[in-house]
């Protein structure tokens, strides 16, 4: 059976791989997470469903989530009771977890010669929280062989919309603060959860920054997370404590970008920058102090003692003479509105 599944799987994506257009209907159905908001107050593991609605002749569906690893890892993934396919011959559910990278993919099709029509469950994910912050559960690659899709009984994909999630693991503590940004055509929502007091939160739309001040006892350890829309700041990021570069997570969805990051307590100033690639330190300038920083953390790996993800430019968990090599490269260059 293992091997017709994998026969089958291999026939629809390359049956997905050279059609020349997407299916439409009248109403796109909508994949989503359920629910799409989850905020718990323990590092605790919890269930997150994958549901489809209001969908036609669905013979097979595919998706890729991405997610902040440092913040939520997926521990498994399964098929809830009922499921979309439930009562019908189904190849069986695949499925691959990178906890390092960030994303899960799984898959799911009909032997059958039709497909099924109105909404349920695609998949269950498990979901353990690993830290304080916001993630978003956002779906990826949309209409794509290696991404998120759905497909009919005849091998079309079908237009489809995707809703994403976001997970807020918030213990006793930490406070969430809200500020509200005008520009000249729009108001825009900053959410940051913290466990330290705010103050002095200000935004520059002309240098495309955002600050403010943090505060806590002596000695004592801070967090900080923040949800920013993509229409106020999107880019290559650099955040910096007291002048000072600093380490983030981060994940994006369609409308907002989250970052995450930590700094000892006392009275710290923050400022989150668009910047140019290269630029790691975040003075938005290319040049000898970015590739000293990259060279002391050269052969350190995720984990490792000398680890520091800033230095890891193309983000493939390690800092090596690749990203020495992509930050030579912009060497000179300096960012401008």
């Amino acid at each position: 059976m293992k091997t017709k599944n994998h026969l089958k799987l291999v026939l629809i994506l390359l049956l997905i791989s050279v059609l020349p257009k997407a299916v439409e209907s009248g109403s796109a159905p909508v994949i989503s997470t359920t629910p799409q908001q989850i905020r718990i107050n323990t590092i605790s593991t919890f269930n997150v469903n994958v549901t489809v609605y209001n969908v036609t002749d669905l013979s097979a569906w595919q998706i890729k989530i991405t997610f902040n690893p440092y913040i939520i890892q997926c521990t498994n993934v399964s098929l809830p009771q009922p499921d979309i396919f439930s009562g019908h011959s189904a190849t069986g559910l695949s499925y691959k977890i990178d906890n390092q990278q960030g994303y899960v993919t799984a898959f799911n099709g009909l032997w059958e010669p039709t497909g099924v029509n109105g909404s349920g469950a695609l998949c269950q994910l498990t979901i353990q929280a690993i830290n304080v912050g916001m993630s978003s559960i956002a779906f990826t690659e949309l209409m794509q062989i290696s991404g998120t899709y759905l497909v009919d009984s005849k091998d079309n994909l079908i237009t489809m919309e995707t809703t994403d999630g976001l997970i807020t693991i918030a213990p006793e503590g930490f406070n969430q603060y809200q500020f509200t940004v005008q520009t000249e055509t729009k108001t825009y929502n900053v959410s940051v959860l913290t466990n330290s007091s705010l103050t002095n939160f200000n935004f520059n739309a002309a240098s495309k920054n955002m600050g403010f001040s943090l505060n806590g006892q002596d000695g004592t350890y801070g967090a900080c997370s923040i949800s920013i829309p993509k229409e106020l700041l999107n880019g290559t990021f650099a955040v910096t404590v007291n002048n000072q570069a600093t380490a983030f997570s981060s994940s994006n969805d369609k409308y907002n970008n989250y970052l995450c990051f930590t700094y000892h307590h006392s009275l710290v100033n923050v400022q989150i920058l668009i910047t140019i690639f290269g630029d790691i330190n975040g003075d938005r300038t290319v040049d000898g102090k970015d590739i000293t920083i990259a060279s002391k953390a050269f052969g350190s790996y995720f984990g490792s003692a000398r680890w520091n993800s800033i230095a890891d430019v193309n983000k493939d968990l390690e800092v090596d003479g690749k990203d020495l090599t992509l930050i030579s490269k912009e060497f000179g260059k300096t960012w401008s509105p």
